[in-house]
């Protein structure tokens, strides 16, 4: 099987994930593959919910400690409540195939990346923002827009 957590299909044609950390695949029909994304997606969603903590409440307590809970909480609610009510599919040593990233797929994420990091720092200066908050935004805006460039030069890559 491959290092990285992804989905596969089996021989008679069922969904499999392959979970990296446990080392371990997972039959999963398609409620539970949402629901599986879900959980997967725990850090954009605390990272979200940090954003609207700081938004709400200029916190940097806030800032820090709800994502925290929230990836916390959703890791717990993954690996210890969900995978566990999953049926184990067999490790034969095979490898799932990878999913490849249309190059439509790569230009959306990346152009889309690229333009919410300029989108960010345009906001950071039409709101004054100084010191620390100013700092914080710039880099944000870098991850973002770095995050775009890798998407656009993955879908540019792989073209599946």
């Amino acid at each position: 099987m491959s290092k990285a957590a992804t989905y596969g299909a089996s021989e008679d044609g069922r969904t499999i994930y392959r979970n990296a950390w446990l080392k371990r695949s997972f039959y999963v029909d398609g409620a539970q593959q949402r629901t599986c994304t879900m959980y997967r997606s725990r850090f954009v969603l605390g990272v979200a919910a940090g954003a609207l903590a700081w938004v709400l409440t200029k916190s940097y307590v806030a800032l820090v400690a709800i994502p925290s809970a929230i990836i916390l909480v959703m890791s717990y609610l993954f690996y210890y409540r969900f995978l566990t009510s999953l049926e184990l599919a067999p490790d034969n040593g095979t490898s799932l195939p990878r999913r490849r990233m249309s190059l439509a797929q790569g230009l959306v994420y990346g152009l889309g990346g690229i333009a919410c990091g300029c989108l960010m720092v345009a906001n950071a200066q039409a709101q004054g923002f100084a010191g620390t908050t100013l700092m914080v935004n710039y880099v944000a805006a870098a991850a973002v827009a770095l995050f775009g460039v890798w998407q656009l030069l993955r879908g540019l890559v792989e073209r599946g």
